[in-house]
């Protein structure tokens, strides 16, 4: 492979690697660091590989290239390349393939691409010898080492949650019938079950407690607590987490274990809805004792839950999912919701296919408080979409071409600050600056950090928590300066994150807007020379979205609004065609010849993958399934959704892709009592959490009842099953561990 084939058909790798970095560059906004990282690995496969065309990328040429690597010694320190440094090398070829996937390029699937010694993702299992090790790390000869020992065969045998494994009493277990009761998420009562293993280093570890201390796990530095129930000397949280990570680290386990195993991770800048804001994940992360926004599925309503469990991770690959103009960035093991034919059921991220349908939010429902004025709010709107916040100048400027909306906005400082301001007609471009000469306001807009470039530019996490009618103020002054005066109504922006915010903003007003994205290319001024850009746009489709936005937001510029409306749509086919389908093999059926019944005229156009059901139409179907006397939990979904007053909303994949990074990204995840799921980017994402009993074959519905995850309001997600189902089931893949035991 050492000589440089070059063909004359069709194009060769090297331009595709050009295009792909400049890809890299404007569509994925990756640092000049990382594509400059991407062109090296990329160039030394093209000196190994030769100049071929994408086409000729097979697994034969993958496998020549890593044993390449693998034997590669460097000619100046003459040591071979780490592991890590080799897997570089395949994440940026897999990049690579994805983006040649992408352009509709025939090439070798990026999937079969696999990094060497492990799997890139964070989101691993402990296999059996992993475990065996962890559970003999600890010295039972201490007795810090012996409670450490119950701790973790604790933790193995029932999926306790840390939360719930740390506020355990001494009396609350019974080691005989190896069972005990949890009040877990929610306040939710259940059975958890005990394996002889860890039964039997429970009771040694309590055969040399000599305290009367009430807590199972207590802490041995420190001060003791002089109180009789000892409260102040059980263990914490985030101390047996800490007692996790020593273990791991202590045997060196090739993968980053945590007292659970995660099952999905947010990307650090996903929008999370609270009782008061919208906070990104990491925000959230980093603070404590915090509640947040989630669905109700019972009703289809939303409610306030705590947060009782989070984490904070890292991984090489990351997921993106646009659904009907809404984009959520998590890892591919995230969770979200759809409708199958068992009614809303969940879905892995990586299984989700362009057309399904996943679970969203009509509008951000949160209480509100008081910041500024709305006059400052409208200002501020603007001075985001085309403004200048300048210490050196000592001074804010806006610019327009048309003076009147100047004028506009000289009213508003006037009466917010008395100040004078100049227009003055630039001098380089058909436009005119408005000035204003004040620092006091210069310091405020600093403190709201609206002083940042524009492609730095944030929404003010004050505004968040402001009323909806400083919300509407403030996206009146951003349509004002980017908003768009022909057509329907749309906002424009080249800062990604910034018209993301707008997008929730939005939502705090229950206005669906949907998120697109064009390239262009720009002509510099006063130079030849062009360049590409990206520019997102916020588009307000329906109408009656448009009304709203028309009735709340009074901005400066008109636009259109659509003249029809069909009515909200709701994906219900599958759970349509099993009822009806229930419905045959009962002799009952949905049409009838008595006119005064026929609710549904031609009820087979709404069978799956055929026409989508309006409410109207699906409240018609659910009248004719009642008259048929159909019994079966699903009709209440129906009836929910049919409604007027639920908050759902059923969004359609558009678009899904994989990206892998060179560097690791933090991620977050969340653990939400109760409903089990919280509102992130207008998604409704799932929060469980995977378990080794899952992963080893144990039944989900058992599984999930195990874990507390089963509740009344999420009768359509969750089954029940008996505690003898349970622990049957729990006793029977146990019992393959219990030669472990040191008895």
């Amino acid at each position: 492979m050492s000589d440089n084939i070059k063909y004359s058909l069709g194009m060769v790798i090297s331009k595709y690697i050009t295009d792909f970095l400049e890809y890299l560059e404007l569509e994925r906004n990756s640092s000049q660091r990382t594509i400059k990282n991407y062109d090296h690995y990329l160039r030394r496969f093209l000196e190994f590989a030769g100049d071929i065309e994408p086409k000729q990328i097979n697994l034969d040429l993958i496998r020549k290239f890593r044993l390449f690597l693998a034997r590669y010694e460097d000619p100046l320190s003459h040591q071979q390349l780490k592991r890590k440094t080799q897997n570089y090398f395949m994440i940026a070829l897999r990049a690579f393939l994805r983006y040649l996937a992408r352009i509709d390029v025939e090439t070798l699937s990026a999937e079969k691409v696999e990094l060497g010694d492990q799997d890139p993702s964070p989101l691993k299992i402990l296999d059996q010898d992993h475990l065996e090790r962890l559970l003999e790390a600890p010295d039972t000869t201490s007795k810090d080492g012996l409670r450490d020992k119950a701790i973790l065969e604790l933790l193995f045998s029932t999926g306790l949650r840390v939360s719930e494994l740390a506020s355990i009493n001494r009396d609350q277990i019974n080691l005989k019938r190896r069972e005990f009761g949890i009040v877990g998420k929610g306040g939710k009562e259940r059975v958890v079950f005990i394996s002889d293993a860890a039964a039997h280093w429970v009771e040694r570890f309590l055969m040399i407690r000599h305290d009367q201390y009430q807590p199972l796990f207590i802490r041995y530095q420190g001060r003791v607590d002089p109180a009789e129930k000892g409260e102040n000397m059980r263990l914490t949280t985030r101390s047996i987490e800490r007692i996790v990570e020593k273990y791991v680290k202590a045997i060196g386990l090739p993968i980053k274990a945590t007292p659970h195993t995660l099952r999905h991770c947010l990307e650090a800048n996903t929008r999370i809805s609270m009782p008061r804001k919208v906070v990104s994940a990491q925000w959230l992360f980093e603070k404590e004792n915090t509640d947040v926004k989630c669905i109700d599925w019972k009703r289809g309503w939303q409610t306030t839950r705590k947060v009782i469990q989070k984490t904070r991770h890292q991984t090489t690959e990351l997921m993106e999912i646009n659904a009907d103009g809404y984009e959520l960035i998590c890892t591919p093991e995230h969770r979200l919701f759809t409708i199958s034919k068992e009614g809303i059921t969940e879905v892995i991220a990586k299984d989700i296919k362009i057309g399904m349908y996943v679970a969203g939010i009509k509008k951000i429902s949160q209480q509100s408080k008081y910041f500024y004025p709305l006059n400052f709010w409208r200002l501020a709107g603007y001075l985001c979409g085309d403004g200048i916040v300048s210490e050196r100048r000592r001074g804010v400027i806006l610019c327009d071409k048309n003076t009147e909306n100047l004028k506009f906005y000289e009213a508003i400082i006037k009466k917010l600050y008395s100040k004078k301001v100049f227009i003055r007609r630039n001098s380089n471009s058909n436009s005119y600056s408005l000035i204003c000469y004040y620092m006091p306001l210069v310091r405020l807009l600093k403190k709201l950090n609206l002083h940042l470039r524009s492609t730095q530019l944030r929404v003010p996490i004050e505004l968040f928590q402001s009323s909806e009618k400083a919300i509407a103020e403030f996206l009146a002054g951003y349509y004002d300066a980017e908003g768009n005066s022909n057509g329907y109504p749309r906002f424009f922006s080249a800062n990604k994150e910034l018209i993301k915010d707008v997008q929730m903003l939005l939502l705090r007003l229950g206005i669906d807007a949907h998120l697109n994205k064009r390239d262009r290319i720009i002509k510099l001024p006063n130079s030849e020379k062009s360049v590409k850009s990206r520019i997102y746009t916020l588009h307000i489709l329906r109408k009656p979205d448009q009304q709203k936005f028309k009735k709340l937001v009074p901005t400066l510029k008109t636009f259109k609004i659509q003249n029809d409306f069909y009515g909200e749509k709701i994906p219900l086919n599958p759970v349509l065609e099993d009822l009806r389908n229930i419905g045959f093999t009962l002799n009952k059926h949905l049409y009838t010849k008595r006119k005064d019944l026929q609710l549904l005229k031609d009820p087979g156009r709404y069978g799956v993958g055929k026409l989508i059901p309006t409410k109207e139409v699906v409240m018609r179907f659910y009248h004719r399934f009642k008259r048929m006397k159909l019994n079966d939990s699903r009709l209440e979904l129906l009836r929910i959704l049919a409604e007027s007053n639920h908050q759902l909303k059923w969004l359609k994949v558009k678009t899904t892709e994989i990206y892998d990074y060179l560097e690791p990204q933090p991620v977050f995840d969340f653990a939400v009592s109760e409903t089990e799921n919280l509102i992130t980017d207008g998604f409704i994402s799932h929060n469980s959490f995977a378990t080794d009993l899952l992963i080893n074959g144990a039944d989900i519905r058992s599984v999930q009842e195990m874990l507390g995850h089963a509740n009344i309001a999420t009768t359509q997600i969750y089954t029940h099953v008996t505690n003898k189902h349970l622990k049957d089931v729990h006793k029977a893949f146990h019992s393959k561990n219990n030669s472990s035991e040191d008895k």
